[in-house]
Order: C-alpha cells, then sequence, then structure tokens
C-alpha cells in the first residue's frame, strides 16, 4: 500500500492534460486498478473504498466524481476482470464515465 501512494503521489506532481499517461483520469484508474487487482486489502469494501480513493483524485484535479450505475456494473466487472496485465479496457471505460459525469455537471449548470 506505501509503494501505490508513494507512486501515486509522484505521478500526481505531474499531471498533464496533454500526456495521456500523466492525465489525471489515468492516474486515478491506475490507483483504482492496483488497489483492486494487486493489493486487496480488506475481506469485503475493497471496490468501494477504491472508487473513493479514485474520485478524490479526479476532485483534486478538477474533475467531478465518477459513478458507476447499476446499468454499467456488469461491463465494470467484466473490465475488472480482464485489467490485471493492461488497464487499457478499465481506463476506456473510467473514461466514458468520466465524459457522462461532465455531460450531467453541464446539464445542471445550465439548469440554474
Amino acid at each position: 500500500m506505501d509503494e501505490l501512494i508513494l507512486k501515486t503521489n509522484q505521478l500526481l506532481q505531474n499531471t498533464n492534460v496533454n500526456n495521456a499517461g500523466l492525465h489525471a483520469l489515468s492516474i486515478a484508474t491506475f490507483f483504482h486498478q492496483q488497489f483492486l487487482n494487486v493489493i486487496h486489502p480488506f475481506s469485503d469494501g475493497n471496490g468501494r473504498i477504491a472508487r473513493i480513493f479514485m474520485n478524490i483524485i479526479l476532485l483534486k484535479n478538477g474533475y467531478p466524481p465518477i459513478f458507476i450505475k447499476e446499468v454499467n456494473r456488469q461491463d465494470y466487472l467484466k473490465r475488472f476482470e480482464i485489467s490485471d496485465n493492461d488497464m487499457t479496457p478499465m481506463l476506456d471505460f473510467m473514461g466514458d464515465r468520466l465524459v457522462e459525469s461532465l455531460q450531467e455537471k453541464s446539464e445542471f449548470m445550465k439548469s440554474q
């Protein structure tokens, strides 16, 4: 866990919206994937904790939180299973969820 926190903090010091590997979403997804697929520290609640940390990373970098809706749950679980060695499927999934979140935020702001 210490190594993951250290590496995540190092990556966050160098975030860059023009570099996909250093984008806040990539770093948040990396943390999520490592926490769930590698460390898995608790007997229950790992997914919830991983998503909370992922959203903290996004919020601290100016992005809205990502929510996994019931309609997306099976896709989320499938991508979680195949993202052991390649983060791309989970990153694509999280990117789509971030776009949804940004659209919802934009719609809310327009209605105010």
